[in-house]
């Protein structure tokens, strides 16, 4: 009957020890899921900083593509009107040396051949040319100061220097924070997994 009674106190002791134990183990596994969760969530945050900041770096790419685009597009619209400018005074150049010219020729005294003849309704036909020429070279004067007018107000989409920097440096500020953010995650994740094994040993 003694020894029936000393077993059944070990009995109960092994109970209370195996609920016990039991119980630690339900905390544990209660306490793993909870760790799992946490390195899910930093997994998951360390997933969408490097994808954000994969983003940051495409859209600054792709704006300063357009910028380029843009800045090209206003270089050739500038070189089209320095080219029309520049064929305006080709013109008024060669005018005013056709006007020296004749000038020098209408001033020669001529005989009263045939040949001379000719050359006097050539004269009077390259005046007659000349002032036709001088209506056009009028009309290019006023085309020239259109044209700088227009040069002068190129509309430039580019973006100012100044902002181009800020722009640059709110991109770099935002990286190095999501990256600092991405260290402490994986820092903590590092801390997590050592817990795991100090609790594994």
């Amino acid at each position: 009957m003694g020894h029936l009674k000393e077993e059944l106190d070990n009995s109960k002791k092994r109970l209370t020890l195996l609920t016990s134990e039991i119980a630690e183990g339900r905390a544990k596994i209660a306490s793993n899921k909870i760790r799992i969760a946490t390195l899910d969530a930093d997994k998951s945050a360390c997933i969408q900083i490097e994808k954000l900041d994969v983003e940051l770096i495409d859209k600054f790419n792709i704006m300063c593509k357009e910028v380029c685009k843009i800045n090209e597009e206003t270089e050739n619209q500038i070189n089209e009107l320095q080219l029309e400018i520049e064929a305006a005074r080709d013109v008024k150049s060669v005018v005013n040396i056709y006007e020296e010219t004749l000038g020098m020729l209408s001033s020669m005294r001529f005989g009263n051949n045939d040949g001379m003849n000719d050359t006097r309704k050539e004269i009077e036909s390259a005046q007659n040319e000349l002032q036709m020429l001088s209506d056009e070279v009028q009309t290019f004067e006023v085309n020239e100061k259109t044209l700088s007018d227009k040069l002068s107000n190129v509309a430039h989409a580019d973006i100012p220097l100044a902002i181009k920097h800020q722009i640059f440096h709110d991109l770099k500020k935002r990286k190095g924070k999501l990256v600092q953010k991405l260290m402490h995650a994986r820092l903590s994740r590092s801390r997590l997994d050592s817990r795991f094994v100090m609790s594994d040993l």
